[in-house]
């Protein structure tokens, strides 16, 4: 099957090279980027799971008769996950490719579950992110942490290496990073931390941390849709919405 396919780029590429004979050179180096972005997202979704797919045997839990499928969580096989950099590249840069060719304006990842089960072995680690949450294994879940976001930190080098205009994908964006829980072992909701990289072409005030005393996060996604230039006076419940974060405008 792979063999019969033909490469959307290859099938375009006459009618590409028709279109740069017509462009400025700073377009022609665009739609040069462009080609070379796609045949790296092409290759690098091309991965073979290291793991098995096969069907997650039943079980039960405590008391209950009923089958359950939480075996994902029970018993967790790390050379499952190995793969995992590898799908978070090529969703990377995905990403970064549909923002730059403005089919999207808004993107939103999810790096793992909520009580994931991911058992970073790339990392010597061998229990689940969920298992070590709950045993507040402070070492091994601050090597977590420091992945992923190491990982955002690769995809803020991604927006700041794709040029916009006079300036930088990263320029205009602003990338959210957050987390739904507060502490993850006894599922607490508030003191929940969030994390804006960017600016949005200077709306927001950068380099600085605010303590939101205990305001609603829908006054933050206030905030954000406010610098996306939608004129709304409220976001999600009225009830738990003040207003946009004090602070944040530059």
């Amino acid at each position: 099957l792979k063999q019969q396919r033909r490469s959307i780029i290859d099938n375009s590429l006459s009618e590409l090279r028709a279109l740069s004979g017509q462009l400025s050179k700073v377009d022609f180096d665009k739609v040069q980027g462009h080609v070379a972005a796609l045949r790296d997202i092409e290759a690098r979704l091309d991965i073979t799971s290291v793991g098995s797919c096969v069907r997650p045997p039943k079980s039960t839990i405590g008391a209950s008769k009923e089958p359950v499928y939480y075996t994902s969580i029970e018993k967790t096989e790390p050379e499952n996950d190995l793969d995992i950099p590898a799908r978070h590249l090529a969703i990377r840069r995905m990403l970064v490719a549909a923002l730059a060719c403005d089919l999207t304006r808004v993107a939103s990842v999810i790096l793992a579950p909520s009580r994931s089960p991911i058992a970073m072995s790339w990392l010597g680690i061998q229990e689940s992110h969920h298992v070590l949450s709950h045993d507040q294994n402070l070492p091994k879940l601050l090597q977590i942490n420091q992945f992923y976001a190491g990982e955002l930190a690769k995809l803020i080098d991604d927006l700041k290496a794709t040029k916009e205009g006079d300036g930088t994908l990263f320029d205009n964006t602003l990338v959210v990073w957050c987390n739904e829980l507060g502490l993850g072992w006894n599922h607490t909701h508030d003191h929940l931390p969030f994390l804006l990289a960017g600016s949005v072409g200077g709306y927001f005030k950068t380099g600085q941390v605010i303590d939101a005393q205990g305001a609603a996060h829908n006054d933050l996604l206030l905030s954000i849709i406010h610098a996306m230039g939608v004129d709304a006076a409220t976001f999600g419940n009225p009830a738990y919405c003040s207003g946009g974060l004090a602070g944040l405008e530059a």
